[in-house]
């Protein structure tokens, strides 16, 4: 997906939250942000929401443990 089309759909959840319950924070900001950008998949994004109840960190360690996890599940795929 494009640069611009994830700039659209983030912009519309924005407004779509904006003011409410929903309204993203600074670090759902933040991932917002990377997605739009590309950085990151909607799906890590989406993981890391879940994994919420845990203590927020750098989300370069997500990525690093996303891709372990990755790296098992395709490892285990393989036997």
């Amino acid at each position: 997906m494009s640069v611009s089309r994830r700039t659209y759909y983030v912009t519309w959840a924005r407004a779509l939250t904006q003011g409410t319950r929903l309204e993203p924070d600074a670090y759902e900001q933040h991932l917002l942000e990377q997605y739009r950008l590309g950085t990151y998949s909607l799906e890590q994004i989406l993981a890391w929401l879940d994994e919420r109840d845990q203590p927020v960190c750098d989300p370069s360690e997500h990525q690093l443990a996303y891709e372990a996890k990755k790296f098992n599940e395709e490892k285990q795929v393989g036997e």
